[in-house]
Parts: structure tokens; sequence; C-alpha cells
């Protein structure tokens, strides 16, 4: 596999990966500074990486803007996007008027164009092309050592330092949130034999071990020769299946319907890798990241668990018009979700101050 990296001073990177030309823009990042070597020169520097396509740009500004509203005093977050090719415009635009909002201080914002990485890999309705990008996460970002990836159906409570911080072993690749344990039964059709099997949507990604041990070119071997019923997560399940461990379930929680489903779904895990009953009632009542897993989705008409809290979010953002507008939703329908957060001893600290 053939990386090459190319920097120009109009603050334009182009990397060559399997021959294809992908365009790392840094036009409005200046501050961005690939010679760190995985070393954050400035205070509290968190990069934190998301996938997207143009069906899914106003999720991602509602799950920044949940980041920035929860940011610590001392804490930078720098955002890597994977993009595809025909990624709009305006779109882009959108996203990165959150710069101006929030501030350099606070944020920077850096693209990947993928041009047509994993065009051939297995997709569904719900699942497109963009879902392998972070697969490529540790060629692209050759001056970072570790990197908290995130889908963006989800929202964020609290500065993630804690998270980032989570020690990582050399032979440790991913941490992650421990999925439904019957996924696991997929990798048996590769004669994969494992009790740990962690979802994708939040991860802690040592890419200097990934680096040094060429699981990128594992991974892309082994996306193109198997059918991948859960997509990019089976490819990690898969391909790193001895070196995953789990991380806190209350940094990337499903939107659970109640405590007792909560339950049920961690006694069917491997008993070696339970989450404690402290962990659980935690992530439960009192969560860092919640993950809108599955179909129901805050902004379909399905009323999820939780989806107030969406909503909370969206309409801090410039665009909640818009979004109202797309998803066809009237101003008091949301009004009426949005009461439905607990003034006090609900997941948004003082949130009784705008209620």
């Amino acid at each position: 596999m053939l990386i090459v990296i190319i920097s120009f001073s109009l603050g334009i990177i182009f990397a060559i990966l399997n021959n294809d030309l992908l365009i790392i823009e840094d036009l409005n990042n200046k501050d961005i500074n690939p010679n760190t070597k995985g070393k954050n020169k400035r205070n509290n520097i968190i990069p934190i990486a998301i996938n997207i396509d143009d069906s899914y740009y106003l999720q991602a500004i509602v799950f920044i803007t949940s980041l920035l509203e929860n940011i610590g005093p001392t804490t930078k977050y720098e955002v890597y996007i994977m993009i595809p090719n025909n990624f709009d415009n305006n779109s882009r635009g959108c996203i990165d008027s959150l710069i101006n909002k929030y501030g350099k201080e606070k944020l920077q914002i850096q693209y990947f164009n993928m041009k047509n990485s994993f065009k051939s890999a297995v997709i569904s309705e719900s699942i497109s092309t963009s879902a392998y990008y972070r697969l490529l996460l540790p060629s692209l970002l050759p001056f970072i050592d570790k990197i908290i990836y995130c889908d963006c159906d989800m929202i964020n409570f609290e500065d993630l330092s804690n998270l980032y911080n989570i020690e990582l072993k050399d032979n440790i690749f991913f941490k992650g949130i421990l999925d439904y344990y019957s996924h696991r039964n997929e990798l048996f059709e590769f004669h994969i034999y494992t009790d740990i099997y962690i979802n994708s949507g939040i991860l802690l990604i040592n890419l200097k071990s990934l680096r040094e041990n060429e699981i990128e070119k594992e991974f892309i071997e082994f996306s193109e020769i198997h059918y991948l019923k859960h997509h990019d997560q089976t490819v990690i399940n898969a391909v790193c299946s001895k070196n995953i461990e789990k991380i806190p379930i209350k940094y990337g929680i499903f939107n659970f319907e109640s405590y007792n489903d909560l339950v049920k779904y961690n006694e069917e895990q491997n008993k070696n890798y339970r989450y404690n009953e402290n962990e659980l009632k935690e992530a439960y009542y009192n969560p860092v990241m919640l993950h809108y897993a599955g179909f129901n989705k805050p902004w379909n008409h399905r009323d999820p668990k939780y989806e107030e809290y969406w909503w909370y979010y969206a309409k801090k953002c410039d665009f909640y018009e818009q979004i109202l507008m797309f998803y066809e939703y009237t101003y008091k329908e949301i009004d009426n979700k949005i009461k439905k957060i607990p003034k006090s001893g609900g997941f948004i600290k003082n949130i009784e101050k705008e209620l």
C-alpha cells in the first residue's frame, strides 16, 4: 500500500492512498500543526474524527454543537471530517460556521476528501460508503498517535478530556462500548471466536500502533473479500479481535428504552467483560455521550427514547429552522419535546436556567 503525503504552503495536503488522491484541506485552520507528531503543543487539545456525507451534515452540526456547549475551559477540539468527493460546499460552509460561532481557540476543523475510497464495499439503506472511512485514519493522520472517533447520531454532555486520557497500551488498537453480544456470531463465518465485541460508533483509537503493525492494509483486504453484515464494525472486530478493549459505557450508552433493557443487554455479555452495577447506573442516569443507535433517530417521526436531548442541541444551532423544515417539524412540536427534559436531575447541567 503506497502512502505519500505532500504539503503545500497554501494549506492543502495531498495524500496518495491506494492509488486514489485524497485531498486534505486546511484553508481555514492555520493553527492545526502537522508537525506535532502526536504531542499536543497547546493545552488540552483533543483530536476527534467523524465521517459524513450530505445526508448527515445537519447531524454533524448538532453533534459538534453539543461538544462545544459542554467543552471545558482549557479544552480545544480539533475535528477531522472525512467526506466523499461530491460533498456539497454549502454543507461544508454550514459546518465551518461553527468555528466563528465558538471561536478558533475552542474549535478547528480539517477536511479529508476521501475520493473513491471503499467504492466496492458493502453498503445498505442506512450505511453508506463513508462508514468505512474511519479505517483509513492511521495514514490520514500520520502526525497523531491517538484519536477519538464518533458517529454523528450522538450527542455529548461533558468535556471529553477524561475519555481521551484513558490509557491505550501498545497492543490495544481500539477501545469502545460493548455492542450486543449476539453480533459476534457474525465473526464465526470467518473462523474468529472472541468473547468481546465493540460498537464502532464511539472509539478511542491507537493510531500509532495501527500504523506500526500495518493494520490498515488488513482492513482494506478484509473489506474487499468478505460480506460484512455490520460493515466497518465487522472489519474492526474481525481484524483486531485480540487487540480491543471496552471503555466505560457512559461514554456512548445506547438510548435504551428502560434501565431493565440496559441490564438485559449487559447480562448477555460474557461474564468476563460485563459492566458492573455502578457503571450501568452512572451511564443510564448521567451519561457522557448518548448514542441513538439503530433506525429510530430523533429526526425521524418515531419518538425514540431521549429524542428531547437531541432537539435541545438542535435548537441551539444557527440552522435550527433548516433542520425543522427538512424533517417536517413545527416549532411547537419541538418545544413540546424539549419540555420533557427535567429542570433538575436530567442529563444537561444547569438546564433549569433555560427552561
